[in-house]
């Protein structure tokens, strides 16, 4: 085997190494983004049903009141 086509071969291997690395970081990439918005939708969620929590909170103080004034 000639010298140069070792060079090429270990051109070709590193470029192979570059490329499986590249995706694997691309894949690391995507599932980082898929839990930053699972975490953004559960937030969400939450806030909204704490919201809902608290309208029911208010709700009853209202009729509270209402049965107490009437």
């Amino acid at each position: 085997m000639l010298a140069s086509e070792v060079l090429v071969g270990t051109e070709v291997y590193k470029r192979v190494k570059a490329a499986e690395v590249a995706v694997e970081e691309a894949k690391m990439k995507e599932r980082l983004d898929d839990k930053i918005s699972q975490t953004k939708a559960n937030r969400s969620l939450d806030d909204a049903e704490m919201e809902v929590d608290l309208l029911h909170a208010k709700d009853s103080e209202v009729q509270s009141v209402e049965y107490y004034i009437s």
